[in-house]
């Protein structure tokens, strides 16, 4: 093999393959999970979890209309539909952050999906301010 193309290979091929979205070999054991931090100020502070399972967990904090934690349940359907906004997003290359370390007066989103025990998070704090794509601020809203 040339110089060149192991070059290629370890530059372009092998980070793509390590970015990819894992195979779902059992929908029932993947997640995905929104939180919504605190900031200066009264933006909504929760976390809501969605089970491949069909099961949802959530946990009102502070500035939300619902506290404490509660739990409720969806179909498969539904959630394998979510799961694959996700992979068409190509959830797993994104950044791990979109702005902000450190800024504590803006309210941090964080996105994360867990597929066979290897799990991708996604912080949004300035959102496409901060270069992050459009399809990150749909999965929110998703």
């Amino acid at each position: 093999m040339s110089i060149r193309a192991l070059l290629w290979l370890l530059l372009v091929v092998l980070p793509l393959l390590a970015q990819r979205f894992p195979d779902v070999k059992d929908i029932s054991q993947v997640r995905i999970k929104l939180e919504r931090g605190a900031c200066r100020g009264g933006c909504a502070e929760y976390s809501v979890e969605l089970g491949g399972d069909g099961a949802i967990r959530y946990d009102g904090r502070a500035n939300v209309a619902v506290t404490g934690k509660h739990s409720d349940a969806l179909a498969r359907a539904d959630f394998a539909e979510l799961l694959e906004q996700f992979r068409d997003a190509e959830f797993f290359a994104l950044k791990a952050e979109y702005g902000g370390k450190g800024q504590s007066d803006v309210a941090r989103v964080v996105l994360s999906v867990t597929v066979g025990g290897v799990t991708k998070s996604v912080a949004d704090v300035f959102g496409a301010g901060a270069g992050m794509p459009a399809v990150v601020g749909e999965l929110e809203q998703a």
